[in-house]
């Protein structure tokens, strides 16, 4: 695992803590039903579908993984498929401002 996919994963890993969570291959749907108004309560992470198909899946699995909520919220991370961030833009969802992490690498450890 690189370092890229590290932070993705440890960044989704700590917005998912305390929550429920259902995992496939194609994303990961966290859900709070008591908490319906907080936005990392209720959520989609690690979204890797790239075909129309896979990416229809995802949205139909957030719309009823998310019945409870007025929003729908996919955390986009460097590894997110271009095809799904050009639907997420076609269907006018709104980005809101980036998450930048920041990783200190111990450069005077040999590889």
């Amino acid at each position: 695992m690189d370092t890229v996919e590290r932070v993705s994963a440890a960044y989704a890993w700590q917005r998912a803590l305390g929550h429920e969570t259902a995992q496939n291959s194609l994303c990961c749907i966290v859900s709070d039903p008591a908490h319906p108004d907080v936005w990392d309560a209720n959520h989609v992470s690690g979204v890797r579908a790239s075909t129309t198909a896979e990416i229809e899946q995802v949205l139909q699995r957030a719309d009823e993984a998310f019945a409870h909520c007025h929003h729908r919220l996919f955390v986009v991370d460097p590894l997110t498929p271009a095809a799904f961030v050009a639907r997420l833009a076609l269907d006018d969802y709104q980005e809101l401002t980036p998450t930048i992490q920041l990783v200190l690498v111990d450069c005077s450890r040999s590889f």
